[in-house]
C-alpha cells in the first residue's frame, strides 16, 4: 500500500509533467521570439490586405450617400460638382488627390451618382495604393499589418465622414512609419538613402498640407522608432531627415493667417490651461466619458492586449511612452475642440487612436507570436472594428430615409425649396444642419437634376424674412445664405426652380388648431405590420399620418396645444414595456385631405419580438387612440 506522502508526489509529479507538457506546446506553437517566417508573414498580411480592401471598396460604393452626403462632405461635393473645380478647404491643398476620381468623372459627364460613388471610393483608393508599396515595394509585411489597424479599429460614426481631413494622413504616417524603418535608409547604397529620404520629406510635404494636427501623428511613430533603436539618434541623417520634414509644419503654423478657420483652431496655452482647470466642464470630454468606452470598446481591448505584451515582457519605457501618449492625445484633442460642437466633430480624431495603438501592437504581435497568432488576432480585430463600422452606418441611413421622407412629402407642391423649423427635427440623428441645404439638394437630385430640392432647418423664420420670399435665395449654409443662388448654380446637376421658400412647419394663428382632432378626423398606420430590425442604440420608423378633416395638422404649435407621435410597447407576452408620452415631434404640417409619412423614434430595445401601438398625443397629456400597430422584431 503507498501511504499519503508517495500519493501526493505521484499527484505533484503529474501536475508538474502536465505543467511542463502546456508550456512546451505553447511555446512552440503560440510563443516564437525568435521566429523569422517572412514567407508566413508575407501570405498572412497579403490574405488580411486584400480581403480588408475588397471589403472597404464595397463598403464605400453601396454607402456613397451615407459617406458623402452627410456633413462637410456635402458642401465639398456641391463646390467641386458646380465649379467642375478641385476645391480646397481652409487652405488644405494636400487632399486634391481624393478629388481626382470624382474630377474626371465631372470631366467625362458623368451622372451625379457615378461622380458621389467614385469620391467615397476614392479615399479608400488612396489607402490601398499605400498598402500596395507597402505589401511589393517595400516588403514590410508589419506595416501592411498597422495600416489595417490603423484604418478600422478606432473608426465608428466618423468613417462616414469621409472628408476629414485628419482621416487622411493615417495613411502617409504609416508609410513614413515604414520608411523610418526601412533597410533602404540603412542601406550602404547611397542611391537607396537617397530615394527614401526624399519620399520621407514629400511624405511630410503631404500631410503637413493635408492637417497641421498630423505632426502629432508623425512625431508619436518617430518617437516610437528611436525608442525601438536609440542608435538613431547619433545619425547626422536623421536629424537632416527630422529638420527636414518638420520645416513643412512649423511653417504652416508660424503662417497661419489670423482669423482664419486653421488660426481659431490652434492649439494655445490659454486653450491648455482651460482644459487642465475645467476638464470635467468640458462638452468634449464629457461626450468622451460617455461614448467612449461605449462604442470603442474594441479599441480598448486592442490597448489591453498591448500592455499585457508589455507587462509580459517587462517593457516598461514602451508601456510608459504608450500611457503618455494615449493620455496627452486625448488631452490635445479636447483643448483643439474646446468649444462645444456636434458629436462627429468630437469623435472625429478618435481615429487617431487606432494608429497610436496599432503601430506598437502590430510590431509587438509578430516579434512575440508565431505568424498563425497574429493572423487570428489581426483578423478577429479587423473583423470586429469592419461589424461596428457597418453597423455605424444606421444612423446615417435614418438621415437618407428621413431626405426621401420629406422629398416624397412635398411631391405635388409648386415649391422646389422649404424650410423646417428646428423643433421638428430629431437631434439625435441629425446631430448637425449647418450645410443641410446642401445636403438635400444631392440627396434629390441623384435621381435626376430635375428632380432637385432644398431643406433648410432654421431656428427662427424670422432670421429669413428678408430673402426667403426672393425666387432665386438657396440658403446652402446658415453661416453665409448669400453665398449660392439657385440661378446660377449648375444646371446640369442642379436643375432647381426658382421659388421662394415655403415653411412646412407652420404657426397657426389660432394657438387652439389642434385641440379640434379626434379619431375620427385622423388615422395613423406604419408602412409594414411586420418589422425586422438590427439591434441598434435606437430606431426610427415611418409611420403615415392621413387627415380626413377639413382642417390643417399643424406640427408647431405651444407645447400644450402640440400633437406628437407616441407609443405603447408591449413584449411578446403582451407585457407593457414602455409608454411614451415625451414622443416624437410631426416632421411637417399635414394639409386636409392629404397624408404625410413622419419618423417615430424607438427608444433602445433589447433583442427580441414586441407589437409597437403608435398614437397621436395632445398637450403630452390626451391619447387620440388611433392604435397604429406593427409587430417588431430586433435581432
Amino acid at each position: 500500500m503507498f501511504g499519503h506522502s508517495s500519493v501526493f508526489s505521484v499527484y505533484f509529479y503529474l501536475l508538474l509533467h502536465m505543467y511542463n507538457k502546456l508550456k512546451t506546446t505553447v511555446t512552440s506553437n503560440i510563443i516564437s521570439p525568435i521566429e523569422k517566417n517572412e514567407k508566413g508573414l508575407r501570405l498572412a498580411s497579403g490574405i488580411l490586405g486584400y480581403v480588408f480592401f475588397a471589403v472597404f471598396f464595397v463598403i464605400a460604393w453601396v454607402y456613397y450617400k451615407e459617406r458623402m452626403l452627410p456633413f462637410d462632405g456635402a458642401f465639398q461635393c456641391f463646390k467641386l460638382i458646380d465649379t467642375q473645380a478641385f476645391n480646397i478647404e481652409a487652405g488644405r491643398f494636400g487632399v486634391l488627390l481624393t478629388q481626382v476620381l470624382p474630377f474626371l468623372a465631372l470631366k467625362v459627364g458623368a451622372t451625379l451618382e457615378t461622380v458621389l460613388r467614385l469620391f467615397s471610393l476614392s479615399f479608400i483608393a488612396i489607402q490601398f495604393i499605400i498598402f500596395l508599396i507597402l505589401f511589393n515595394k517595400l516588403k514590410d509585411y508589419r506595416s501592411v499589418l498597422i495600416l489595417l489597424l490603423s484604418l478600422c479599429l478606432a473608426y465608428r460614426y466618423q468613417f462616414y465622414y469621409t472628408v476629414s481631413e485628419i482621416h487622411q494622413t493615417i495613411a502617409p504616417v504609416v508609410l513614413i512609419f515604414a520608411l523610418f524603418n526601412s533597410p533602404l535608409l540603412f542601406s550602404s547604397q547611397t542611391k537607396d538613402k537617397l530615394i527614401c529620404f526624399i519620399s520621407i520629406v514629400i511624405l511630410c510635404w503631404w500631410i503637413s498640407n493635408i492637417h497641421i494636427l498630423s505632426i502629432v501623428l508623425l512625431t508619436f511613430v518617430v518617437v516610437y522608432t528611436v525608442i525601438s533603436n536609440v542608435k538613431l539618434l547619433f545619425q547626422k541623417w536623421f536629424w537632416f531627415l527630422i529638420a527636414g520634414g518638420y520645416s513643412f509644419f512649423i511653417y504652416k503654423i508660424f503662417t497661419v493667417e489670423e482669423g482664419s478657420y486653421e488660426a481659431s483652431k490652434m492649439i494655445t496655452a490659454d486653450k491648455l490651461k482651460m482644459t487642465l482647470i475645467d476638464l470635467a466642464q468640458i462638452p468634449a470630454f464629457q461626450f468622451f466619458k460617455e461614448e467612449f468606452f461605449r462604442s470603442y470598446y474594441i479599441l480598448v481591448f486592442a490597448a489591453l492586449i498591448l500592455f499585457g505584451i508589455y507587462i509580459y515582457k517587462k517593457k516598461w519605457i514602451p508601456f510608459t511612452y504608450m500611457c503618455l501618449s494615449l493620455i496627452g492625445f486625448l488631452f490635445l484633442i479636447i483643448a483643439y475642440n474646446i468649444t462645444p460642437d456636434s458629436p462627429i466633430v468630437y469623435q472625429n480624431y478618435y481615429a487617431c487612436f487606432g494608429l497610436l495603438i496599432a503601430v506598437p501592437l502590430c510590431m509587438e504581435l509578430v516579434e512575440l507570436f508565431q505568424v498563425k497568432i497574429v493572423f487570428v488576432l489581426v483578423g478577429v480585430l479587423l473583423a470586429l472594428s469592419t461589424f461596428k463600422i457597418i453597423q455605424c452606418a444606421r444612423i446615417y441611413e435614418f438621415r437618407m430615409e428621413y431626405f426621401s421622407r420629406v422629398e416624397q412629402n412635398v411631391k405635388g407642391l409648386p415649391e422646389r425649396k422649404f424650410m423646417i423649423s428646428a423643433d421638428n427635427v430629431n437631434w439625435q440623428m441629425i446631430w448637425t444642419d449647418w450645410d443641410m441645404g446642401f445636403e438635400t439638394l444631392l440627396h434629390s437630385a441623384i435621381q435626376s437634376p430635375d428632380s432637385a430640392m432644398t431643406f433648410t432647418i432654421v431656428s427662427k423664420y424670422s432670421d429669413y424674412d428678408s430673402m426667403m420670399y426672393k425666387p432665386n435665395t438657396f440658403i446652402g449654409v446658415a453661416f453665409s445664405p448669400y453665398w449660392f443662388t439657385s440661378q446660377n448654380m449648375s444646371q446640369t446637376y442642379f436643375r432647381i426652380q426658382n421659388t421662394p421658400y415655403r415653411i412646412l412647419n407652420n404657426i397657426p394663428l389660432d394657438s387652439n388648431a389642434n385641440s379640434k382632432f379626434s379619431a375620427a378626423d385622423v388615422k395613423l398606420a406604419f408602412q409594414k405590420s411586420d418589422l425586422s430590425l438590427p439591434y441598434f442604440g435606437y430606431h426610427i420608423l415611418p409611420v403615415t399620418i392621413r387627415n380626413q378633416s377639413n382642417d390643417t395638422l399643424y406640427s408647431k404649435t405651444r407645447e400644450q396645444d402640440q400633437l406628437i407621435l407616441g407609443y405603447h410597447l408591449y413584449d411578446d407576452k403582451g407585457n407593457l414595456q414602455d409608454s411614451v408620452k415625451v414622443g416624437s415631434p410631426l416632421e411637417m404640417d399635414v394639409y386636409p385631405h392629404t397624408e404625410k409619412t413622419v419618423g417615430i423614434e424607438l427608444k433602445h430595445l433589447k433583442r427580441g419580438s414586441y407589437t409597437l401601438v403608435a398614437d397621436l398625443i395632445y398637450g403630452r397629456q390626451k391619447w387620440l387612440n388611433l392604435n397604429a400597430t406593427s409587430k417588431v422584431v430586433i435581432h
